[in-house]
């Protein structure tokens, strides 16, 4: 009441909603999270009090308004965890209402734009791999820096994004890609830019991710989505937590990984080598499997916060459901973190079957 529009209030007032429904209370829950929905508040946590209002309409038998409440949330389905769940929730009767398959069939490729842009700038492009050539890709990433100052179109930036991608820098090309979504096509719907999306959930390292996932017997889009959200696919990435590389692994983690595949791990500079991170990031992902028998939430929250935190958390009430168990973890961050990675997940899934995938599939699987 004091702060009101701290985010630790905006919490508060979800867990006063989240406590009675765990209390099995759902008509009291849905007026909590009836206030938030109508609140001045960012889309994430209205987006989340709609997601759980439905699931208090459904455990009421109202599945009527569930369903439109659902629905309502998955016309914007890359948004949010809980605007994609609800897609998938719905994704028969959605399908056919907003036609995502066929706009995704109809796309326009990038490459279109980047014709046009690279004919623009073909001068500093050939003068940049000239320098690759001479000097090697660190003088060559410092030439296209210098590009960056000369795009000023679409196009132009386009360009710049897919060089970076023959220069192998796919954490850059990653990032250009976010600047031309914010400054180009900010307002315009997913479903008529739906190459922005792919490049938004790109397949880079995909030989190596393909061959450790065929190993250790693991969906290459979990890999796909860990990598998104540990590093975006920088793979020299060192974060304040010492945590390295493409997946982020802690060099006593990784160490063990290494011990386990027979590997000599002499320094922690051989984590920024991408075959050797990802290998070792899927090796962690398979023992984690193993010891929560496939469930991918378990395994994301102990990848970030550690086992034993998880098993903590396993023995809350209600957290064999997904859902419950993701609201009940303590600390933000985690929970931020299984909601991004459950969505980037999601996300691969529905992108690499283009979409000829069953939700159930999606939502129960446990690989």
């Amino acid at each position: 009441e004091r702060w009101p529009r701290s985010t630790f209030a905006k919490e508060a007032i979800f867990r006063e909603g989240f406590g009675l429904f765990r209390l099995e209370r759902y008509e009291e829950a849905e007026q909590v999270f009836a206030q938030i929905r109508f609140k001045s508040w960012p889309d994430f946590h209205r987006n989340r009090a709609q997601y759980w209002s439905a699931a208090c309409r459904d455990l009421q038998g109202d599945t009527l308004t569930a369903r439109r409440l659902r629905t309502a949330l998955a016309r914007n389905l890359w948004d949010d965890y809980y605007t994609m769940k609800s897609y998938l929730l719905e994704k028969n009767y959605i399908d056919d209402m907003l036609q995502i398959r066929q706009s995704f069939n109809n796309s326009t490729n990038s490459l279109s734009f980047y014709a046009v842009g690279f004919a623009n700038l073909i001068d500093e492009f050939e003068t940049a791999f000239l320098i690759r050539d001479l000097l090697g890709e660190e003088y060559g990433l410092l030439a296209l820096k210098d590009i960056k100052l000369s795009a000023k179109t679409r196009e132009e930036w386009i360009a710049l994004a897919e060089i970076y991608k023959k220069f192998g820098d796919y954490g850059k090309a990653y990032r250009v890609y976010e600047y031309i979504n914010k400054k180009f096509f900010k307002d315009t719907p997913y479903t008529l830019k739906p190459f922005i999306l792919k490049e938004r959930f790109p397949f880079y390292y995909d030989n190596e991710i393909e061959k450790y996932a065929s190993r250790y017997g693991l969906e290459k889009e979990l890999i796909l989505a860990v990598m998104k959200q540990e590093s975006k696919y920088e793979r020299r990435a060192l974060s304040w937590a010492n945590a390295w590389g493409l997946m982020q692994l802690i060099p006593a983690t990784a160490k063990n990984m290494a011990h386990l595949a027979g590997i000599r791990l002499k320094d922690n500079q051989q984590l920024f080598d991408p075959d050797l991170n990802i290998h070792l990031g899927a090796l962690y992902l398979k023992q984690l499997s193993r010891m929560y028998e496939g469930r991918k939430e378990w395994m994301l929250a102990a990848y970030n916060a550690g086992p034993r935190r998880v098993e903590r958390w396993r023995k809350i009430p209600r957290s064999d459901q997904m859902d419950v168990f993701i609201e009940n973890i303590e600390f933000s961050e985690t929970r931020d973190y299984v909601r991004k990675v459950m969505k980037n997940y999601w996300a691969y899934k529905l992108l690499s079957s283009n979409f000829q995938i069953e939700s159930e599939q999606l939502i129960f699987s446990n690989r």
